[in-house]
């Protein structure tokens, strides 16, 4: 019982001693609060801070760096299995967490890491040769950034998921792609400038695919030449109803596979076609309205009157017959104004007796 008892109040001695240190320490000016009835702080576990280590991983990296509790946890290198460097930066639980730079098959970035993935802001020099500034997300290009190629080209917008998405500008050698982009393409409303040695080449409206696609307005000047479409396209290719002018000349009508094709009107510096076009020339049944209100009616080839029709002169001449290459050939009938009728054989444009 003696020896029981001395060591229950060498015991009891050491907790007072330590118990009332703290107030001893108050006294003399220390900021501490006073000791009350709360149960002092437990002082921190010093295994539980990071510490300086070397860990070999399974795979036969090693890490040189902080560690805690034997895990990669704030600054840190891992290398791989020739010594060379894959990461520097931080690491929080075993995990990429913060800042650091990753050296890979793809290319070396530096930037943001959130759990193991490139998240964040961050740069990309690509093993190809591209390079990427901007947003990440799960280890892509994500939101805004810039991405310029190899080739020299350069894309300045939105991504997502590694992809050309949302509104964004492509500057590819002289021409300059501006619009709406989705699966890495020029998808939806944009526009187009290409501005060469010799010409100027612009185009607003819709696109699919990088091509321009639904209603838009192309043109180009070479010179002092304006060319300008404004209607349909479908894949690159004018299709459907537009209206096209060069040089006072104007065309409102179809197309098809990028040429004049079908029925329509068009304006020249000698007068107004309506009908059937094939290929871009008058070619099929048409009317042709001269400057003088002298009127052709009748077949055409290749921009000739050629086949069958009439034309009605403005002295109030008239002929009916066969045309060849713009002029009445073969069996016609031409009346005068006068009335007088002459029929028969016409030959280049004059009647043979």
């Amino acid at each position: 019982m003696r020896l029981h008892t001395i060591f229950l109040l060498c015991f009891t001695g050491v907790g007072l001693m330590t118990l009332a240190q703290p107030e001893a320490r108050n006294r003399k000016g220390d900021k501490t609060s006073p000791a009350s009835d709360s149960p002092a702080t437990p002082a921190p576990d010093a295994s539980a801070a990071p510490v300086w280590d070397t860990l070999k991983l399974a795979d036969g990296k090693i890490y040189i760096g902080m560690t805690l509790k034997r895990q990669m946890h704030g600054e840190g290198v891992l290398l791989g299995l020739a010594g060379d460097t894959i990461y520097k930066g931080t690491y929080l639980a075993g995990k990429k967490e913060g800042k650091g730079t990753y050296t890979s098959k793809a290319g070396v970035y530096t930037g943001e890491w959130v759990a193991n993935m490139m998240q964040g802001t961050g740069i990309m020099q690509y093993a190809s040769g591209d390079y990427y500034e901007g947003g990440w997300s799960a280890n892509a290009p994500h939101g805004q950034g810039i991405m310029k190629y190899k080739d020299g080209s350069r894309y300045e917008g939105e991504f997502v998921a590694g992809k050309r998405q949302g509104a964004g500008q492509l500057t590819t050698g002289n021409t300059v792609y501006t619009g709406t982009w989705a699966q890495d393409m020029l998808n939806g409303q944009g526009s187009m400038r290409r501005q060469e040695t010799t010409y100027t080449e612009t185009y607003e409206g819709g696109f699919q695919n990088f091509k321009y696609h639904g209603q838009g307005t192309w043109r180009r000047s070479q010179d002092s030449i304006m060319n300008e479409y404004t209607g349909n396209w479908q894949e690159g290719m004018t299709l459907g109803e537009g209206v096209y002018r060069i040089n006072g000349r104007e065309y409102t009508g179809t197309w098809a596979a990028d040429k004049i094709t079908g029925t329509g009107i068009c304006r020249t510096e000698t007068g107004v076609y309506e009908g059937a076009f094939v290929d871009g020339y008058f070619q099929g049944k048409g009317s042709f309205t001269y400057l003088d209100n002298s009127v052709y009616i009748g077949d055409w080839v290749r921009d000739f009157r050629q086949g069958k029709g009439t034309y009605s002169a403005a002295d109030g001449s008239e002929y009916y017959g066969d045309w060849y290459m713009d002029a009445p050939h073969g069996t016609g009938k031409k009346t005068l104004a006068d009335g007088t009728v002459i029929e028969g054989t016409f030959r280049n444009g004059k009647y043979v007796p």
